[in-house]
Formats: C-alpha cells, sequence, structure tokens
C-alpha cells in the first residue's frame, strides 16, 4: 500500500497556500485511508487533514486557561516547557492534540488547558479551516534571590493555629467550590509572611490567603537551628448538601 500511497499522492495538485496575499510554501500529513466496498470491488480514498500552519503563523488565541501547576511538580521545584501539536476546527476550537513532549508531571496538565482554548477562526481563501500548530506551554515558578527554601508538603511544620476561610456569599450563589492551592512562607518562628495562589478559582482564592495568613506553624528546625521555609498549602471549599 505504501508504493500505491506514494503515487497516488505525486499526482495530487492542491490550491496554492495563500497568506498575506502571498503563496507560501508549506509542509502537511495527510492520512489515506483504503476501505473495501461492501462488494470488496473497489477501494474509497479518504484524506482528512488539517493545513499544518508554522508556530509564528499560527492562529488569535482569544481563550485562554491556566493550567494548574501540579502540587508535586512544585514540591520537587519541576518547571520547563511542555509542546503540544494541536488541531483547531473551523470555529478555532481545539478539537485535538496530536503530540506532545514535556514532563510527565506537567503534561496532563497541559494538555487539560489547551483543550478549553479558543482560537480565531483561520481564514484560508476567504474560508475558515482546520489546522495544526505547535503550542507551547510554560511552567515556571518564582524564585527570588535570598527565597526561603522550598520543601515538600509532607515535611511542612505542624499547624498549631488555624483560622477557617469566609465562604464569600457571591461563591456560594454561583455554587463555586473546589481546592486552592497556595505556597505558603513561613518564618523563622512559625509565622506565615507570604502567601501566593498557584491555582483555584477566584471567588475562593481570596478567602483563601486571607486566612491562611493568619495561621501559625512550629518553627522549622534544620541542623538545630530554626530556618524559614517555604510550601504548599491546600485549602478546600466545599458546599454544604441540603437534607431532603
Amino acid at each position: 500500500m505504501n508504493e500505491a500511497t506514494v503515487k497516488a499522492l505525486r499526482g495530487w495538485v492542491y490550491e496554492s497556500f495563500i497568506l498575506n496575499g502571498k503563496p507560501k510554501f508549506v509542509t502537511f500529513t495527510v492520512v489515506v485511508s483504503f476501505n473495501l466496498d461492501k462488494k470488496g470491488e473497489e477501494a474509497n480514498v479518504n484524506v482528512e487533514e488539517p493545513v499544518k500552519v508554522s508556530f509564528i503563523k499560527k492562529p488569535k488565541l482569544i481563550k485562554k486557561i491556566k493550567p494548574v501547576y501540579p502540587v508535586k511538580a512544585i514540591e520537587e521545584g519541576i518547571t520547563g516547557e511542555v509542546i503540544i501539536e494541536a488541531v483547531t476546527d473551523v470555529m478555532g476550537k481545539v478539537e485535538k492534540v496530536t503530540k506532545v513532549t514535556g514532563h510527565p508531571l506537567l503534561t496532563p496538565e497541559a494538555i487539560d488547558a489547551v483543550k478549553q482554548w479558543l482560537y480565531e477562526p483561520y481564514i484560508i481563501d476567504g474560508k475558515p479551516e482546520a489546522v495544526k500548530f505547535t503550542i507551547v506551554v510554560n511552567f515556571k515558578l518564582d524564585k527570588k534571590k535570598g527565597d526561603p527554601m522550598r520543601i515538600p508538603s509532607f515535611k511542612k511544620p505542624k499547624l498549631i493555629k488555624k483560622k477557617d476561610p469566609q465562604y464569600l456569599e457571591k461563591a456560594k450563589k454561583e455554587k463555586v467550590s473546589g481546592r486552592v492551592v497556595l505556597e505558603a512562607t513561613a518564618d523563622k518562628a512559625g509565622n506565615v509572611t507570604d502567601v501566593n495562589v498557584i491555582s483555584g478559582h477566584a471567588l475562593l482564592a481570596e478567602s483563601a490567603v486571607a486566612a491562611v495568613k493568619q495561621w501559625k506553624y512550629e518553627p522549622f528546625i534544620k541542623d538545630g537551628k530554626p530556618e524559614a521555609v517555604r510550601f504548599t498549602v491546600v485549602v478546600n471549599f466545599q458546599l454544604e448538601k441540603k437534607l431532603k
């Protein structure tokens, strides 16, 4: 079949790929399917493959969902890029992901986020077309000189004072629930001095930060001395179920 496919493709002719009013050279993938009819006498050849466009010429992104930074990746200090080859349909929705490279702790969240992205329809010769292109998702942990060392959550100091977060009425009304992942910094005395939001709904994050800033931990001891440390904190918001 390979020989027959190549022979057939060499006889195909495409319309010129026009970009900014000029014909351009393009490289793309073609899938050829061989299907016998019911009598097994004839073969139908179907070609359904989106046009591949360069990273620079990809369609304009109009809706972006920020990927959740996995807690384990944060604790292990894992950063880097996840490179995704995605296909958008004629409406600009990400229809599928065809290829991914990146750290295994980061790729699932990157894919989940990208599948929710929305692009402007890609126009070729005045018509919207499905296209394939590369997306790069960056995972980066903010780190400044002199920052306290980051420790995994299972090693974080013992919590000795806790204030429950306030569940905002707007969040309850909109039935927003879930978890907020934070990165907290505790000083040598165990006081929370800084809190950053890693992921979580905006209606929940503000309350979670306000509450955690009032928490207190036992001092973290290293080599017999108290040390300032950073670690992840997960705050859960759950709506109360009404009894029927």
